[in-house]
């Protein structure tokens, strides 16, 4: 990876073969400096698709039902075509989260630089630390002996790992509620995130529960820290124990919704073969 000023993706599949410039926006963190990612796809690549089901089964954050509505409007054998309209909430089933879902001022998610939404990934797997503790929060120190063993991309979507996926349409379980309705999941602690903003330019992060903050949180720091240096955030991923730890280019892709806090979105990794 060099240092300029723009983000080139040659990405070749089958025998397709695109050259994409594209201009990122610059976060806080990266105002004063230059920098340029190259990615560099071979012939093939494998699709893994991050992206959970939204459906009447899917769970919300605060465990209503109804958050999701489909209604056919016409069909083929009635009207020649099908067709019909859903309702949602923006943060609903994998979904992005925008700067104003907690700045006020904050970029829409119909005004974030698309050159921002196609990222190197990097997996940190904290499965083991999540058996034994579902409101365990990514330390530093877990961050720093990675680092001795891979080298942490920078410039990245940094996916935290926790196999909470697994428990998405368990009833009860994917919020994990206890009796006085706090919920118990895993999450990225705010320290974490700062050390990964400070020493490796993160530019996203993203996991597989409903929130990057923890399930017990009541102020959620990670989100104000993130969202306030005019990064996204991607919950409710699937699929990460699929991808290498580093090595995989995401592809995260909300609806352009006017005025939006967030959305839904269609996440994809590329793995090189």
């Amino acid at each position: 990876m060099g240092q300029t000023n723009f983000l080139s993706i040659i990405t070749s599949i089958a025998v397709c073969s695109l050259l994409l410039p594209i201009y990122p926006a610059k976060a806080d963190h990266m105002k004063n400096e230059k920098h340029e990612m190259t990615i560099s796809l071979p012939v093939k690549a494998r699709v893994i698709d991050l992206t959970q089901l939204i459906s009447t089964k899917a769970p919300s954050y605060d465990g209503k039902a109804g958050e999701y509505k489909y209604q056919i409007l016409s069909s083929i054998a009635k009207d020649g075509y099908a067709s019909g309209e859903f309702c949602t909430h923006e943060h609903m089933g994998t979904h992005m989260d925008a700067p104003v879902h907690f700045h006020e001022g904050g970029k829409t998610v119909a005004q974030l630089n698309p050159g921002d939404l196609i990222l190197p990934i990097v997996v940190i797997d904290v499965r083991n630390e999540t058996k034994k503790d579902p409101d365990y929060l990514l330390t530093v120190e877990r961050i720093k002996a990675l680092e001795k063993i891979t080298a942490i991309t920078n410039h990245a979507a940094i996916l935290l790992l926790t196999g909470w996926d697994n428990r998405y349409f368990v009833d009860g379980e994917y919020r994990h509620a206890d009796n006085k309705g706090v919920m118990h999941f895993p999450g990225f602690s705010k320290e974490s995130v700062q050390y990964l903003i400070d020493h490796h330019h993160a530019c996203a992060f993203g996991i597989d529960t409903l929130s990057i903050d923890y399930g017990p949180s009541e102020d959620f720091p990670v989100h104000k820290l993130v969202l306030s240096k005019g990064l996204f955030m991607i919950e409710n991923l699937t699929n990460l124990d699929r991808l290498p730890s580093t090595g995989a280019v995401g592809i995260f892709a909300p609806l352009k919704i006017e005025g939006g806090t967030g959305s839904p979105a269609r996440a994809l990794a590329l793995i090189p073969v």
